[in-house]
């Protein structure tokens, strides 16, 4: 891979499915037109016949050829397309394209061998203008794709999990998407051609739509501290005395994803060429006595470890030069290394310097055993934390949430572990926001009684747009003993926007957006959407104080939770269900989130 093409997420993309509340129950399939009028094309994309069927012609790799599809929007469904490649980056599908930093994408690469080749068809996220397709191993396999003839290849997407075919054989099982969008938009890339586009909205075979359970593995370091990124030039070695200063505004918490990687392009975004980002990442494990752990250890790209202020290990994970790879071929995976780790007895200061200019960011580190060991949970957070679920199929946390936490004194923890007694203890203000995943018996008893003995609750839930996610999650049970409850689907109005009032919460009136939610009976009205005419109309977010200390946010839709919303927004305006032709009228998004995440954390 070439520094050119280290951002193969740079794509305007947006290949629609249908997801809208008026087709969510449709069965019938939507056929796509290979024509202009309903694609937008760039560099040197065009229709034309291939071998007497009319095609999309895609010249060149990764973005610099690209056609996004205008006006549909995808969820859920089943997608289905022919492809001939025409260059070992064969065709690529971006799904759920949010913005052009955002989206899920497919592709194929055209190896002569591509039945035994492991590498023939491959996912990967593309999170902040990156495609991570180094940081994800496990999602690539074989297939029977032939070559200079057309392939049939079939896309079933259902929550969290896709199902890849290629001419009738199930080729790649995704069993956890890892992208920051669960709607939007449908884009093609990559070398080859495309035809006989058809999309299905909501078709998925009984696909379940929850992610696959995370297995617990004591060993891995989930929990780090993290300084803020430098910019380094390519022939820069860091040292010891480069780490940042040990004081709390330096550094704050990020928590290990699935497999125990700590993702950092969902922190930061890649510095341009030819600079190489560096971060510093940090953890304290303690030891009963003085001994030596050998450690497994995955990066991208280039990686120094010090414990207690010594070099303990140094090393490239590189995809070029060829002979820069770490097992398997360069992407990060605890295959990639292993080192010992010498510890003295008591606390050990295990510092990070890791390094990347292309493509994936990331870092895993497992002990082989943790015997007289203690490993970091979390650092210095005392009760000022917030925890924010991913152990229910949400999206991952906006990072503007660390930012309003370093202001109000507060740290943000992530997990995707289940909700549990001991997951609640040391912490002020839980968030789970747009879950999928149906919360357990045990899970609801923790949360309820979490709230009960003073803790803060922010819940957030999308519309149901076809679903059923307050039956399928079992969300009302975690409010009902606080007298409050979400309800069913309000009429949609398209980016008609909301106001969130001043009052207990909010010291101004605030402009936020809003298209498309629900509304909440109990507790106090604070947020209401407006009406045609932009007066306040129904309330979708209400607040409630309990007996005890805690405190209750209850809110029926998500995009000022997301941070969206523009000055330049105009209600009323865009292509409904449409994210790509639609600017979002609701400024004051930060504000807001700053003013209710200051309310929850308070005592």
């Amino acid at each position: 891979m070439t520094r050119t093409a280290r951002r193969l997420s740079q794509v305007t993309p947006f290949v629609c499915l249908l997801a809208a509340g008026d087709a969510a129950f449709a069965a019938d399939a939507v056929k796509v037109p290979m024509e202009p009028g309903r694609w937008k094309l760039s560099g040197d994309a065009a229709f034309v016949e291939h071998k007497g069927v009319a095609s999309l012609e895609l010249k060149s790799p990764l973005t610099r050829s690209e056609a996004v599809l205008e006006g549909l929007v995808f969820k859920n469904g089943t997608i289905e397309f022919d492809i001939e490649s025409t260059g070992g980056l064969g065709p690529a599908i971006g799904f759920r394209r949010r913005d052009q930093y955002t989206h899920e994408s497919f592709y194929v690469r055209a190896n002569p061998n591509c039945a035994e080749a492991w590498d023939c068809t491959q996912y990967a996220p593309v999170v902040r203008g990156t495609l991570l397709w180094d940081l994800f191993p496990q999602h690539q396999s074989p297939a029977p794709l032939r070559a200079a003839e057309w392939n049939r290849v079939k896309l079933v997407v259902s929550g969290r999990r896709l199902r890849a075919y290629v001419n009738g054989t199930l080729a790649l099982k995704v069993d956890r998407l890892e992208g920051d969008a669960l709607e939007g938009g449908l884009t093609m890339q990559g070398t080859g051609f495309v035809a006989n586009l058809t999309v299905t909205p909501d078709a998925v075979e009984g696909l379940d739509p929850h992610p696959a359970p995370e297995p617990a593995d004591p060993r891995i370091v989930r929990h780090w501290l993290m300084a803020t990124p430098t910019r380094i030039p390519a022939d820069k070695v860091p040292d010891i005395d480069d780490k940042p200063a040990s004081v709390p505004a330096a550094w704050r918490l990020v928590t290990a994803e699935t497999g125990g990687l700590v993702n950092l392009n969902r922190q930061f975004p890649l510095p341009p060429a030819p600079d190489r980002g560096l971060v510093w990442l940090k953890a304290t494990v303690k030891s009963r006595v003085k001994q030596e752990k050998r450690v497994a250890v995955g990066w991208n790209d280039e990686l120094w470890v010090f414990v207690n202020g010594k070099l303990a290990y140094a090393e490239k994970n590189l995809y070029q030069p060829a002979e820069a790879r770490k097992k398997p071929d360069g992407r990060c995976s605890l295959e990639n290394g292993s080192f010992v780790l010498p510890l003295e007895a008591g606390d050990n200061d295990v510092a990070v310097a890791l390094a990347n200019a292309n493509f994936g960011w990331g870092l895993m580190l497992r002990l082989d055993d943790v015997l007289d060991v203690t490993l970091p949970g979390v650092p210095g957070a005392g009760d000022a934390r917030l925890y924010f679920d991913q152990a229910h199929g949400e999206t991952a946390a906006s990072s503007q949430l660390a930012g309003i936490g370093e202001r109000k004194g507060f740290e943000v923890h992530t997990s995707a572990e289940p909700i549990m007694p001991e997951s609640l203890r040391a912490l002020r203000t839980l968030f789970i926001r747009s879950p999928l995943v149906r919360f357990t018996a045990d899970e609801k008893e923790a949360i309820v009684a979490f709230v009960r003995k003073g803790g803060s609750l922010l819940l957030v839930i999308d519309e149901d747009r076809g679903q059923d996610r307050l039956a399928d999650t079992g969300v009302n049970d975690l409010i009902a003993p606080f007298g409050m409850k979400l309800l069913p689907d309000t009429e949609y109005l398209h980016n008609n926007g909301a106001l969130a009032k001043a009052g207990e919460i909010h010291r101004a009136d605030l402009q936020i957006p809003f298209s498309g939610g629900r509304g909440v009976e109990g507790g106090t009205p604070f947020a209401f959407q407006l009406d045609k005419e932009g007066k306040p109309a129904q309330p979708f977010a209400t607040w409630k104080k309990i007996d005890g200390g805690g405190r209750v946010i209850v809110m029926g839709e998500a995009m000022a939770t997301l941070f969206l919303g523009t000055k330049e927004g105009e209600r009323l305006t865009g292509t409904p269900r449409d994210f790509s032709k639609t600017t979002y009228w609701g400024k004051d998004s930060d504000a807001f989130m700053e003013d209710v995440l200051a309310w929850l954390m308070k005592r």
